[in-house]
């Protein structure tokens, strides 16, 4: 799991995000955009790394969980759910 802060960075991130510019399509079939804890964010998935949920949070902050050995979606969402986003946003300040 990383947490990041970087208003510059991720605040361009976050607004492409909800903006619905990103979107799979059938030829992508190894990301595809999602909900998680109320927020947008896109699953990923490599042969080589394995899974990679990126979620933009707050104004400048995002949560990213990465799982090599996951075997299924279900198995890296699970694991993402113990974490809770609402109280990192508040521990970092973020409205």
């Amino acid at each position: 799991i990383t947490v990041g802060n970087d208003a510059v960075m991720l605040s361009s991130v976050n607004m492409y995000l909800t903006s619905g510019a990103y979107a799979s399509t059938a030829e992508d079939q190894n990301h595809k955009q999602l909900k998680f804890k109320d927020y947008r964010g896109v699953l990923a998935y490599d042969d080589y790394s394995g899974y990679t949920l990126s979620v933009p949070f707050g104004q400048s902050s995002i949560f990213v969980a990465e799982g090599v050995n996951f075997e299924s979606e279900q198995e890296i969402m699970a694991a993402a759910n113990e974490f809770d986003i609402e109280k990192i946003k508040n521990e970092f300040g973020e409205q």
